[in-house]
């Protein structure tokens, strides 16, 4: 009478002739050391770069400024978006005409009041954009110059941006005139 194995025909289970009852099992196959390594390393670039891009396209941002010009403090700013209208928020990087109060490069978000093309007219102390009233100079004994001081009519240019805060005490166009769009980082979408 010949030896029957209880094991299934085609398991993965074989019993050892020497071991009596003990069973053995197929060992998994491993990837050698440099494989697994290498799989790693693809794995962490894929993970790496896909966290660059969204990061070179979606910015997170806070106001700067002590006593915040607009009704919100933290922002999510969307590189790719430098297509404004009116009332859109956009974040743009200071330059020396803020160096005053703020160093070179901050990075501000303000409401866009005035498009290329508005007229914008600075006197007596109030802010008139294309004939409407949109602001006066709080800030301007703050910073030590008379209201005359800011008196301005322009046109806003190609490729030039009007911007103001919310608040009467925001730092902003009504203080150094219009922002470049090359110092626009892009739109900002208020989170809280």
């Amino acid at each position: 009478m010949a030896h029957e194995s209880s094991a299934p025909p085609h398991s993965s289970v074989t019993q050892s002739p020497n071991a009596g009852s003990r069973i053995l099992r197929r060992r998994k196959h491993r990837d050698p050391l440099l494989v697994f390594l290498a799989k790693g390393l693809l794995a962490t670039g894929v993970l790496v770069g896909t966290a660059a891009a969204i990061l070179s396209v979606f910015q997170l941002h806070y106001d700067p400024q002590r006593n915040s010009s607009l009704p919100y403090h933290a922002w999510v700013v969307v590189t790719f978006d430098d297509s404004f209208a009116h009332g859109d928020y956009v974040a743009f990087h200071t330059d020396e005409r803020m160096s005053e109060f703020f160093p070179i490069g901050t990075s501000f978000i303000k409401e866009v009041v005035g498009m290329p093309g508005d007229r914008v007219v600075v006197t007596g102390g109030e802010v008139i954009v294309n004939g409407d009233t949109v602001g006066e100079l709080p800030l301007a004994k703050t910073i030590g110059k008379p209201e005359s001081a800011f008196s301005r009519d322009l046109t806003v240019p190609q490729g030039h941006y009007w911007v103001m805060g919310t608040k009467p005490i925001s730092y902003d166009s009504r203080y150094w005139g219009t922002i470049s769009k090359d110092q626009v980082i892009g739109q900002g979408h208020p989170i809280f």
